[in-house]
């Protein structure tokens, strides 16, 4: 209730006395008829000018309601309430709302309603428009402007980028909002208006942006996981270039997400995450889906073809650092640490003074380690020998780490995380020769890092 108090106070103190969004509603629809009237006028509408006016007020008209707003990454630079009442006058309304589960406040308008979190802008809706199907409009109205004279392509292009500035934006605020299916509606038509040959080249992520926000809210509207698939197949035809493996990731809930609709679908979602993992083998999303989808969908196979599909691009490419490390990741998730061990002791190999290769194979024989400490706590020992026979199995796995875990340490001194391992590792150890002094120096220089 603070919150709302304080918005009213501010909104009682800036003294707005015009209505909510006052801006003239009736010159933008004044100015579409003018336009409207030159475009059916015989001798007028063969003219490419005729027909960029016509889309300039259609797109004035589109973008009032939300002129002045905008989202932004930077906390010193992200738009406050106060300057939201400034820019748009006082609200018709003031409400506290929940949206995805984070309180806020509802500065509502009449054609625009923003959300406000801790007095700054998180997002807004549109809620009406001045001209209805304005920015459809506009783009047909542009499609003529070209095909009449594609001489104008510069004046042409200027309001082509106006509504694809408008709709990414628009994008970006409903994806905050979680509004997916308009958020991806709305990248769709800002790759629209780039696929006018006035606009030049068309920035694809647009479309794979159309794509991933449909797959983002299929889980809560179903029909998504159809259109995220179309957008992201037309997005890879035209040839969209995947940088870090999430094209298949989305795809593969697209698929996987509409196995009730066809069987067939649970198979094609396998295909697109083994197709991803061969091309980055270090995206641990694709790995832990794929080991997912093995271990509860029934007739897949084994998980071991995965192994073969992998090691056959290794073939291939043995001197692939990337690829042993994605194999490392396989067996790690498959509980396997001897061969994961095995496959980074590889990566090594082809880069002694990789860092991460030196590092994971020390946290993979911890890993190791815990898993045999695990079965030994669970076994009921009959005798101290046979305990102490497993404990001295458990401790040389520990103690296997801590080469490598030092190695890492030599090769990047700056990082905490080996020197907190060698630390506790060197006290487990402790009863081992030398590892005490080890563990005092680790401490040492532990305590030192921490301070810097």
């Amino acid at each position: 209730m603070k919150k709302l108090i304080l918005a009213l106070s501010v909104a009682a103190l800036l003294g707005m006395a015009a209505q909510a969004q006052d801006f003239n509603k009736e010159a933008l629809l004044q100015k579409i008829a003018k336009n409207e009237a030159a475009a059916a006028d015989a001798k007028k509408s063969t003219k490419a000018a005729t027909w960029i006016n016509l889309a300039k007020s259609y797109i004035d008209a589109a973008i009032q309601p939300t002129k002045g707003l905008y989202l932004s990454d930077d906390p010193n630079s992200m738009l406050l309430d106060i300057q939201v009442m400034a820019l748009l006058g006082e609200p018709n309304s003031i409400e506290e709302v929940v949206l995805n589960k984070t309180p806020m406040m509802a500065l509502v308008y009449d054609y625009v309603t923003v959300y406000s979190s801790d007095s700054q802008v998180a997002g807004w809706k549109q809620t009406a428009e001045v001209f209805d199907g304005a920015i459809e409009k506009a783009l047909s109205a542009l499609d003529k402007a070209y095909e009449l004279d594609p001489k104008q392509a510069s004046k042409i292009r200027e309001q082509l980028v106006r509504i694809d500035n408008f709709c990414a934006e628009q994008g970006n605020t409903l994806n905050e909002m979680g509004e997916f299916r308009q958020a991806s509606e709305a990248f769709e038509t800002a790759f629209r208006a780039e696929m006018n040959p006035a606009f030049g080249t068309p920035d694809l992520t647009r479309l794979y942006y159309a794509g991933m926000l449909a797959t983002a809210g299929g889980s809560a509207d179903h029909e998504l996981f159809k259109r995220g698939e179309e957008m992201l197949l037309k997005a890879r035809e035209m040839g969209y270039v995947d940088e870090d493996g999430q094209f298949y990731y989305f795809l593969y809930h697209c698929y996987y997400g509409q196995r009730t609709d066809d069987p067939a679908n649970v198979q094609k979602a396998k295909e697109t995450l083994l197709e991803g993992i061969t091309k980055f083998p270090n995206n641990q999303e694709l790995l832990t889906s794929l080991i997912n989808l093995y271990s509860t969908e029934e007739g897949l196979g084994d998980p071991s073809e995965l192994i073969e599909k992998l090691d056959a691009t290794i073939a291939n490419d043995p001197q692939n650092i990337e690829l042993w490390f994605g194999r490392a990741q396989i067996f790690v998730e498959l509980k396997n640490y001897d061969e994961a061990i095995a496959s980074l002791q590889k990566a090594i190999e082809i880069d002694p003074t990789s860092y991460q290769a030196n590092f994971f194979t020390g946290y993979y024989f911890i890993m190791k380690a815990d898993a045999l400490n695990e079965e030994a706590n669970a076994k009921r020992y009959t005798s101290m020998e046979e305990a102490n026979a497993d404990q001295e199995v458990i401790l040389s796995a520990y103690a296997e780490a801590i080469p490598f875990l030092e190695k890492a340490h030599e090769i990047d001194a700056t990082q905490l995380d080996p020197v907190a391992l060698l630390r506790a590792l060197t006290f487990r150890l402790r009863d081992r020769e030398g590892m005490m002094e080890k563990n005092q120096a680790y401490n040492a220089l532990y305590e030192q890092m921490q301070q810097q």
